[in-house]
């Protein structure tokens, strides 16, 4: 993926040298070819599908993900725009175009339009896509490297906030406000390396469709942007990163990052003094939200901007088919913001959105990590991190109780039950563990039938305490199937240390000896360390 994301910015950034407004790279040909053969395939529009171009289909279907069925279609169109433009730019490449390739990537016939936008099938044949791809493909071998090359993502941006460079004037927005997509957001298995890659290629193959295109200049400056915030994986230092790069692509004084949560506005970053964070459920920043249309004007009685009178642009970044952020700049009402400038935010603002859904996608990936699926409680590496954490806070005056537990014969409950019925009873143990440990401590599954608590800042006598309350607890669980039990009940075994020093495993082996001992000893009581790790 990196290797392909550094050849979408190599061949892109060669393009701008040679123009600003038109790349020549014969390959976008062969880009939009694919795209038209993914859109086509998605919207059903051939009776059958060929191998050939299943394979593109299947190569890059996860593009689709979160379209209705008129976003795909304003897609398809942008692409065959595309396609027919790229034509000239083949035969410069020293491409020959067949029948096939000028028919594939001509502009699709009116007849063909209405029975897409019926449902029905098109007349073109699908062994024209089929030859005109073997074509371009077969001319082009050697001279690019054509598996890393990706479908046009334009529309992308364009079907979840409206052509870039819309004003307060523009359309609404493709996607209706509250609509559905097909997938849900939380379900899209995009690499976080792909997320960002759809992000920079919507700046890269969709900068010529905006009214005024930024300079070389502003060009490698969004490249710029797209690679340090391809490198960050908060959102704090997204939005840092965002509006920085917003005030260097215009002629800002000063800009603020604003996040859109489902009920409220509230401020991520700004530089110096930009808005009444009391007052930003008002005005210009909550039409932005909720249309999801740049705003460009000059105000001097806006409630949530405190440097008044000033020339705004609001523009807004959208993430899993919503807006959840806003770049903002000020400057002087001198000199109002221009086209120029709302254009290279307009560019900068799918890179922003798709960086903070990868964000929110490595920060749920690594929670997932690091959570036990049965219970829902933190597994072992949680417990490593929260403990190693923990550990280096620790000291003479503060100290943390470490508590191994585990289900007393519990084999012999999953040999009577099985193992469904001991897994509901091991979901139950946890959600015991999980209510009554104290505001500030953790409960861990461990693995198998053994569980852990972290307890913070304790004395010997409020851990003995917590875990005593625990126990009685889950023994007073009704679990079905538990009656064979000793005393026809579950219940659990634990091992307490206390720590002011020393290392995990260390830790972790003190409490499992101390679990251990109360085992030997007949189970479904506490044992102490003796002595303390790391306590001199």
């Amino acid at each position: 993926m990196a290797i392909a994301l550094v050849y979408l910015v190599a061949v892109s950034a060669g393009a701008a040298a040679q123009t600003t407004d038109e790349p020549g790279a014969p390959t976008e040909g062969l880009v939009a070819l694919q795209s038209e053969i993914l859109l086509l395939v998605e919207l059903d529009a051939f009776e059958s599908v060929p191998p050939a171009l299943a394979a593109v289909h299947r190569e890059w279907v996860s593009y689709t993900n979160g379209f209705t069925r008129n976003g795909l279609l304003k897609w398809l169109y942008e692409v065959d725009r595309d396609g027919a433009a790229a034509l000239d730019r083949l035969v410069d490449g020293d491409v020959r175009l067949s029948p096939a390739i000028r028919t594939a990537l001509g502009v699709i016939p009116s007849t063909d339009r209405v029975s897409l936008e019926s449902g029905s099938t098109i007349a073109i044949p699908t062994s024209t896509y089929v030859s005109a791809l073997q074509s371009i493909t077969t001319q082009l071998a050697g001279r690019v490297d054509v598996a890393s090359l990706r479908p046009s993502s334009t529309a992308v941006a364009q079907d979840l906030v409206g052509p870039v460079g819309d004003s307060d004037q523009s359309v609404a927005p493709t996607r209706a406000a509250g609509a559905s997509p097909r997938y849900p957001w939380a379900a899209v298995t995009l690499t976080l390396g792909a997320v960002l890659l759809v992000g920079i290629v919507l700046v890269l193959l969709g900068r010529r469709r905006v009214g005024s295109s930024p300079t070389v200049g502003h060009f490698d400056r969004l490249l710029d942007a797209g690679r340090r915030m391809a490198g960050a994986l908060d959102r704090q230092e997204i939005a840092e990163i965002a509006v920085e790069e917003a005030i260097a692509l215009t002629s800002a004084r000063l800009g603020a990052f604003i996040c859109v949560e489902e009920h409220r506005l509230s401020l991520g970053h700004q530089t110096g003094d930009v808005v009444d964070e009391r007052r930003l459920d008002s005005g210009v920043l909550t039409r932005v939200a909720a249309t999801g249309r740049t705003a460009r004007l000059v105000s001097g009685d806006e409630p949530s901007i405190t440097s008044l009178p000033a020339a705004l642009l609001a523009v807004p970044v959208i993430g899993g088919g919503r807006v959840t952020g806003i770049v903002l700049l000020l400057k002087g009402d001198e000199a109002p913001f221009t086209e120029r400038d709302e254009a290279a935010i307009g560019q900068l603002a799918p890179m922003v959105g798709s960086a903070m859904t990868a964000a929110d996608m490595h920060s749920s990936v690594a929670e997932l990590s690091r959570t036990d699926a049965l219970t829902g409680l933190g597994n072992r590496r949680k417990l490593d991190n929260d403990l190693a954490a923990a550990l280096m806070a620790v000291g003479d005056d503060r100290r943390i109780g470490l508590v191994m537990l585990d289900v007393d014969h519990f084999k012999r409950f999953n040999d009577t039950n099985g193992h469904a019925a001991g897994d509901e009873a091991l979901a139950a143990i946890g959600e015991v563990l999980a209510a009554h440990v104290r505001l500030g401590d953790a409960a861990y599954r461990y693995g198998g039938e053994e569980f852990a608590l972290l307890l913070r800042n304790v004395s010997e006598s409020q851990a003995v305490e917590v875990v005593e309350r625990v126990r009685d607890a889950v023994a007073d669980v009704r679990v079905d199937g538990a009656e064979p039990q000793p005393g026809g009940r579950l219940t659990i075994s634990a091992g307490l240390v206390l720590v002011a020093g020393g290392d995990v495993d260390a830790a972790i082996g003190a409490a499992d000896a101390a679990l251990y001992e109360a085992k030997h000893l007949g189970r479904n009581r506490l044992v102490v360390a003796t002595a303390g790790v790391g306590a001199g």
